[in-house]
């Protein structure tokens, strides 16, 4: 999935992906492994959760390639956001979001500071096998030491579906993550039935993992 890819999408509003209520998981499972402190959101687009997240009293940073999300999430919220220029990035600002707009390769460990956690729901499900590895070192390389991730995989078979979201297993977030976090499975659930969507696009099987990630002592 090529950068233009995603802009096409935002730009012909093709977003799908989009949630109108925050993910369950997050609702269900947040409270149980984060505690206080900033937010960091990868590939955010203008995702729900984000106003989730923030109305619990966390200060959301976010990540997102395509101008037009970033625009129209203000806008949904009636905020007016101000904005400068750090880098090859445009970073958007109004209440309790902070949005880096560019390539996520682009940000560095200088946006996160104070992040005490990153919430990847579709991040790394978006991005094909090519992509993943860059992704997740990159993500490695700009989170605090003492970052808590909090990572939502789907499963399914290869065969049935073409992604995104992708199927990334839990051998392959062991292969990603493993020699830099300590993981827990805590949720591996059947999810066919909530997400119809992609029963429709021709899947008879899909579970979702959520990863716990800590950086061994």
């Amino acid at each position: 999935m090529e950068a233009e890819f995603w802009l096409e999408r935002w730009g012909t509003g093709r977003t799908a992906w989009d949630q109108r209520a925050a993910h369950p998981v997050l609702v269900e499972q947040w409270h149980r492994h984060v505690a206080d402190g900033a937010v960091f959101v990868p590939l955010c687009g203008k995702s729900v959760d984000m106003d989730w997240l923030a109305q619990r009293g966390h200060r959301v940073v976010g990540s997102e390639l395509s101008p037009v999300a970033v625009a129209e999430f203000f806008a949904d919220r009636g905020l007016s956001a101000d904005a400068r220029r750090v880098g090859e990035l445009t970073v958007h600002t109004a209440a309790d979001f902070e949005l880096w707009c560019g390539d996520f390769f682009d940000v560095a460990s200088l946006a996160l500071d104070g992040v005490t956690a990153v919430y990847d729901r579709a991040s790394l499900v978006a991005l094909p096998t090519a992509m993943r590895r860059r992704y997740a070192d990159h993500l490695c390389a700009i989170a605090p030491v003492d970052a808590t991730i909090f990572l939502l995989a789907y499963e399914y078979d290869d065969g049935e579906m073409d992604g995104p979201p992708f199927s990334v297993t839990r051998d392959e977030v062991a292969d990603l993550y493993g020699d830099v976090f300590e993981l827990e499975v805590v949720v591996d659930d059947d999810v066919l039935a909530r997400d119809g969507d992609l029963e429709a696009r021709g899947l008879t099987r899909l579970r979702e993992t959520l990863t716990i990630m800590r950086r061994g002592s």
